[in-house]
């Protein structure tokens, strides 16, 4: 009798000391399930933000030219220098010009121009001066006389139309700053519509600024193209696009 109570008490003893170690044996299984989880979530982390920054790395081309001065002398004797940036990622393009030294206060033409001629991405030397008039016009600014391709940097370059009033005004001090933002997709599809051009190698293009002041002494042997005032259309600068 003695003996079966003694059983009895180490049997009641031993309940909760089963119990206490099957639970902290639960405990500590779901906490090496929540240390599994978060290691597996930190590398999942992890290798997605390193595909992200390896496809950003892929995706971002960056296209540069500085401006050097052409026909200094109708611009006032001031000579015209800045940079040009296109930066390319995905289906974007920010467009970014920077300018000074030229005619204050006023519109300035520019664009991207290149031709069917492969490797003409220079600009234009004092050879351009093709009728020794002592300046380089509009249509001399380019080596070819025919099939000039010209992408026009206004707020919207996409619509490819050169005679708007939407180019960028210099400040009284003859600066100039310019950004816009396009689809590449759909400047792609313009070119290709209005040129036949199947893509855009930004690297045979050359960035070209226009406009002097109305007071300037233009010989009368300069050429414009139609719909454009001469002055406006004189070149005064030009950068080489470089990836």
């Amino acid at each position: 009798m003695k003996n079966n109570i003694i059983d009895m008490r180490l049997q009641k003893g031993l309940i909760p000391l089963i119990f206490l170690s099957l639970l902290i044996f639960l405990l500590s299984c779901k906490n090496e399930n929540r240390e599994q989880n978060e290691i597996e979530m930190q590398e999942t982390a992890r290798d997605t933000l390193n595909t992200t920054t390896d496809t950003a790395r892929v995706a971002v081309r960056t296209f540069t030219g500085d401006i050097s001065p052409i026909n200094s002398e109708l611009n006032g004797d001031s000579e015209v220098s800045g940079k040009v940036e296109l930066r390319v990622e995905g289906d974007l393009m920010r467009i970014a010009v920077t300018a000074e030294g030229l005619a204050p206060d006023m519109m300035h033409m520019q664009h991207l121009q290149t031709s069917e001629t492969a490797g003409n991405t220079q600009c234009p030397g004092s050879n351009a001066d093709a009728n020794n008039d002592g300046i380089i016009d509009v249509t001399e600014v380019s080596p070819s006389a025919q099939g000039i391709y010209m992408i026009p940097l206004h707020m919207g370059p996409s619509s490819l139309e050169l005679k708007v009033d939407t180019y960028p005004r210099t400040n009284v001090n003859g600066e100039l700053q310019f950004t816009r933002t396009v689809s590449l997709d759909s400047l792609r599809q313009a070119v290709g519509e209005e040129y036949g051009m199947q893509d855009i190698d930004f690297t045979r293009f050359n960035y070209v600024i226009q406009g002097v002041s109305q007071q300037a002494n233009i010989p009368q042997t300069a050429q414009t193209v139609s719909g454009v005032e001469m002055n406006q259309s004189i070149p005064i600068g030009c950068a080489r696009l470089e990836e």
